[in-house]
């Protein structure tokens, strides 16, 4: 039987099981409240480093460590929020997003305005470290609740398709308005407009379908359920790593080797993403003929491809790194789309999995923001250990490896154990 009848007879049964449909007001509510997600998670990492650096004077280093640490503990605590979400009975999405949209908004406005004068540079050092912990939390309990919602509002996966890619592209128009609001330093302009947001998930998330929560959710979710998403978790938190990599090194890359300008850099994500907004629906139809793994093996592969032809670019011809940039938006499209699918199939066949979609996606979570900080913490270190200095090592060949081998080395591991999982075997998708 091939793999595509194999995907559609999946989703007959999924059907059978449960035929709520999506209308288009329910996605559209639902996908807004990403928004709130995306547009906190880069101002947290580019405006506050120069916020506290920059203008308070505070150690650079000891700043990149406190948000460092702040991210892994907000990682692991995401499962504890998910199982917590899992065991809550009733509207249970909304009666956590809401309250984390307060806290987030509150959080980020005071540690975008510290009452420096009143405080030592210790003394602001934790204030930056308790309050973006806040942040961090809130940001955490909204992203997992958002993963974990589709599978329980419907189980066709068409209909899950609807909300995911409304998620993602509200997601991506979330980070192309905070990367325009935080590049042009408008943080007032900023946190009114988180709170614009706020009030209005308020009202979106409201009686939203899909919150009813399970009496078997009450059992702990055992360590040993999880074997059946061992492999899958594996090649999905490899293709992470190296898009964390690629995200990390990129803005040095442009800067140092193709000697753009950093205001060049920034136009050059807003086209990423743009691209990716883009790619969305387009991978979305793919998705409707394909399963949802062999689409990523695919988008995988042509990001391979196209991130390869990086090699040839120098100073010389650098304008041609906008195509690529281009391209490889389009492709990650489905990156942003099929791995909540993936994992959503997986739920579907395990009693256990389906009963606790949050602790799952909790987990998810953890590993995507393991690979931000893996990524960061190992490949800038590599690259200043064979002479990479930035802002003065011109033309690197060091940089160039760096940034076109190591993401493409991870994506071929991820895409070798995608290829080698059995189709619809005993812990495989």
């Amino acid at each position: 039987m091939s793999p595509n009848l194999r995907w559609r007879q999946t989703s007959v049964s999924l059907m059978s099981l449960n035929n709520s449909q999506v209308n288009s007001l329910d996605s559209l509510r639902f996908g807004f409240i990403a928004s709130i997600v995306a547009s906190v998670s880069l101002p947290l990492y580019i405006s506050l480093p120069m916020v506290y650096a920059g203008e308070f004077g505070l150690p650079v280093a000891q700043v990149g460590i406190i948000l460092m640490l702040v991210r892994l503990l907000d990682g692991f605590t995401d499962p504890l929020f998910g199982r917590l979400i899992d065991r809550t009975k009733e509207k249970r999405f909304q009666k956590w997003i809401i309250p984390a949209c307060v806290i987030l908004t509150i959080a980020y406005s005071a540690v975008l305005n510290p009452p420096s004068s009143a405080l030592t540079k210790t003394s602001l050092l934790i204030y930056l470290a308790v309050f973006t912990l806040f942040v961090s939390l809130a940001n955490g309990v909204i992203s997992v609740a958002l993963h974990a919602w589709p599978p329980c509002w419907t189980s066709e996966l068409p209909e899950q398709k609807k909300l995911v890619n409304r998620r993602e592209q509200f997601t991506v128009i979330g980070v192309i308005t905070a990367t325009l609001l935080v590049t042009q330093s408008q943080n007032t302009l900023f946190i009114s407009y988180l709170f614009c947001l706020t009030v209005i998930i308020y009202f979106a998330a409201n009686n939203l379908p899909g919150q009813g929560g399970t009496l078997t959710a009450r059992n702990r979710l055992r360590l040993s359920a999880l074997a059946p998403l061992r492999w899958t978790l594996t090649y999905l938190f490899l293709n992470a790593l190296a898009n964390a990599v690629a995200a990390t090194l990129f803005l040095f890359f442009v800067t140092d080797y193709l000697l753009f300008s950093k205001g060049a850099g920034g136009q050059l994500l807003i086209l990423y993403f743009v691209a990716s907004l883009v790619g969305i629906p387009l991978w979305s139809k793919i998705i409707t003929w394909l399963q949802p793994r062999m689409t990523l093996s695919i988008s995988m592969t042509l990001s391979i491809i196209v991130f390869l032809t990086t090699i040839s670019l120098d100073s010389s011809n650098a304008p041609y790194f906008w195509v690529i940039c281009f391209l490889n938006g389009l492709i990650v499209g489905a990156e942003l789309i099929c791995p909540s699918l993936i994992i959503s199939l997986k739920l579907s066949k395990n009693g256990d999995l389906k009963e606790n979609p949050s602790t799952v996606f909790g987990v998810w979570s953890l590993l995507t923001k393991l690979s931000l900080a893996v990524a960061a913490g190992l490949s800038l270190p590599a690259i200043g250990l064979y002479g990479y200095n930035p802002g003065v090592s011109k033309g690197s060949v060091v940089l160039l490896a760096a940034y076109v081998g190591i993401p493409c080395i991870l994506k071929l591991a991820s895409l070798a154990l995608v290829i080698s999982e059995k189709p619809y075997g005993k812990n495989s998708l």
